[in-house]
């Protein structure tokens, strides 16, 4: 099985005439595996990658909007729907097995709304790579365990009154449950 520093020697002794590697969907799964093993120690991620795009799936731990940015680093384009056209992107491989971005035409010139861009090579050892990857998605599921602990804190921080409906069930200030659950999450409150 590849590794993160394989990945990146075998990126930097196979660029083309261009100076560009070109990193199969299978790799680019295995650096965004390292990525949030690093991020959150002790989730147990399931990475699965086909040519054009990369699905995280877990259970109970991070919120869907943090592992989005972690894994939003890995991918090498995405799709403008005001022109309905999908777009590429190159990016930087860091040594660290991180990416930043790279370059892109974007869509401006077909008349779309995503800008292009280009960037210096921002440190060395960088090698700059290319992947059909374009597209990430996000799925967690929730134990029953967890989602009741985190139903009661949100009840708790947010002074919900809560008669133990399923969650769309419930409103507060117009928003349903689920609302204020992911929001508790996403600002991180314990």
């Amino acid at each position: 099985m590849a590794t993160v520093k394989s990945i990146i020697e075998t990126a930097r002794n196979n660029r083309n005439e261009n100076g560009v590697a070109y990193l199969a969907a299978k790799d680019v799964a295995v650096l965004v595996r390292a990525a949030l093993k690093k991020a959150f120690p002790g989730i147990k991620f399931s990475v699965r990658s086909d040519y054009s795009g990369i699905d995280v799936s877990w259970v109970d731990g991070a919120a869907c909007s943090e592992v989005s940015g972690i894994i939003g680093q890995f991918s090498f384009g995405g799709f403008d729907g005001s022109i309905d056209m999908a777009y590429s992107s190159r990016n930087w491989l860091l040594p660290s097995g991180e990416m930043t971005p790279a370059e892109s035409r974007g869509t401006c010139g077909s008349m779309g709304c995503v800008e292009g861009y280009a960037t210096d090579c921002p440190q060395a050892g960088a090698v700059l790579v290319g992947s059909g990857v374009k597209y990430m998605s996000t799925h967690r599921d929730m134990s029953a365990e967890y989602f009741e602990k985190l139903r009661k804190r949100t009840v708790e921080h947010y002074g919900i009154k809560d008669n133990g409906e399923s969650s769309w069930r419930v409103y507060h200030n117009g928003e349903s449950l689920d609302f204020w659950m992911d929001r508790l999450e996403k600002q991180g409150v314990n």
